[in-house]
């Protein structure tokens, strides 16, 4: 019997305990080989205080998310004020690449998580990602 991943929109992967203090690169997912992964919304959620000053945060795959973009320069992620906020991202409408998990290069076959600014305090928060396997 197929994984339900390959039948549905469903949660492909969960990050927690990300430190949103600290620039850096994070992997939230990779596709498996022999597929394809259409992402279809991000959930970044449990902020442990506020994320305010994490202002540009770019998703996609690809080393610091230049291959496939799926959301460029997030700014709402700021406005995460309170322990119990969360927030969905989706991709505007229009044409989108899947993510391929044969791409000859590892990191091209993954979903990563920039960013480029930090949190102006120590906060940590947990990222879902939700998307259909083909």
């Amino acid at each position: 019997m197929p994984d339900l991943k390959e039948n549905s929109d469903s949660l492909l992967a969960q990050v927690t305990g990300i430190d949103m203090n600290t620039i850096a690169e994070i992997e939230l997912y990779t596709v498996p080989l022999g597929k394809k992964a259409i992402i279809t919304r991000i959930i970044v959620h449990s902020p442990s205080a506020t994320l305010v000053g994490l202002d540009d945060v770019n998703f996609g795959g690809g080393a610091a998310g230049a291959g496939i973009v799926f959301l460029d320069n997030v700014t709402t992620i700021a406005g995460m004020t309170a322990v119990g906020d969360y927030l969905i991202l989706v991709q505007a409408a229009g044409v989108h690449e899947e993510l391929d998990g044969d791409d000859s290069t590892v990191v091209d076959r993954t979903l990563n998580m920039d960013m480029v600014d930090a949190t102006t305090n120590s906060a940590t928060a947990s990222v879902s990602v939700f998307g259909i396997l083909i």
